[in-house]
């Protein structure tokens, strides 16, 4: 079955509704499990994981994801990553980006730079696979080794990012909903542009994350994503149905349905040693403690 495991570093800012005290940097990992599916349905149930220190964290299908995502207090997130360890770009922001962001999945207790840093590079994680067909019984298991740790968040604010183009985050400021999510259009599909500065790996993949509503209700999240060569500096997001479940893809192919609106867009770039890092933008409203 699909499985994998990769030291993954985020920066995610909130580049509208003045939310931008909030922006942080989080280190951690990512877990790799796509939505098979089989007529259009997904065949797992559910992949139960074990990190190298025994936490177990549960991912499920979403009908318009394309890879499993992880579960909180019994509801399926958006996020396949688990974050070991996040804090504010502004010492001054108070509380924490746990408190703050819920939605996201942090470690509970989040670890140290020293801990970070004492994580072995080649750790092995246990994945378990419960088919859909026969949630109760075990399908697999399957073991996957890092190749390398996730890196402290001293090392990571080192390494510059690509970021969007001025004129893309003008674009997005200016086609917001009254709820701050991206209105995207259900007349073609959404184009990306960013710059890559000077030290700064090129994304090989940009992703937009979003919510479909339905009567008013939000019905399903997707992802829609476009794997891009490191020259490209721009690239169309297409919308594609990812089971038969599906929603938030309009009647013509590649196409948004109306209602279907980002929350957030990332440019995602990998190093030679499978690290990966995203430079996230969030569209949405946080509600602070």
């Amino acid at each position: 079955y699909s499985g994998g495991v990769n030291a993954y570093m985020q920066r995610r800012s909130f580049p509208t509704l003045n939310q931008s005290q909030y922006d942080f940097h989080s280190t951690g990992y990512v877990l790799n499990i796509n939505n098979t599916t089989a007529g259009g349905v997904p065949i797992f149930d559910r992949v139960e994981v074990t990190s190298p220190s025994g936490a177990v964290h549960v991912m499920r299908p979403l009908a318009a994801t394309e890879s499993l995502r992880l579960v909180k207090n019994g509801v399926t997130t958006g996020t396949s990553y688990v974050r070991v360890r996040s804090v504010f770009d502004n010492p001054a922001t108070p509380n924490t980006p746990a408190t703050v962001d819920t939605g996201l999945v942090f470690a509970s207790p989040e670890l140290s730079e020293a801990e970070v840093a004492a994580i072995p590079a080649q750790a092995v994680w246990a994945f378990r696979y419960y088919l859909a067909s026969a949630p109760s019984t075990l399908a697999a298991t399957q073991y996957y080794r890092t190749r390398s740790r996730a890196l402290t968040l001293g090392e990571f604010r080192t390494q510059p990012m690509a970021t969007l183009t001025d004129t893309q985050l003008a674009g997005i400021r200016a086609n917001l909903s009254t709820g701050g999510s991206l209105i995207l259009s259900n007349s073609a599909p959404y184009g990306v542009s960013w710059d890559v500065p000077t030290g700064a790996l090129a994304p090989t993949q940009v992703t937009v994350f979003g919510v479909k509503y339905t009567s008013q209700t939000v019905s399903q999240s997707f992802t829609d994503s476009a794997t891009v060569a490191t020259t490209a500096r721009t690239v169309n997001l297409s919308c594609a149905p990812a089971s038969a479940g599906d929603v938030h893809c309009g009647s013509t192919p590649g196409y948004f349905a109306a209602s279907s609106f980002g929350t957030g867009l990332h440019l995602r770039s990998r190093d030679s040693a499978g690290r990966e890092f995203v430079n996230f933008y969030a569209m949405y409203t946080l509600t602070p403690p």
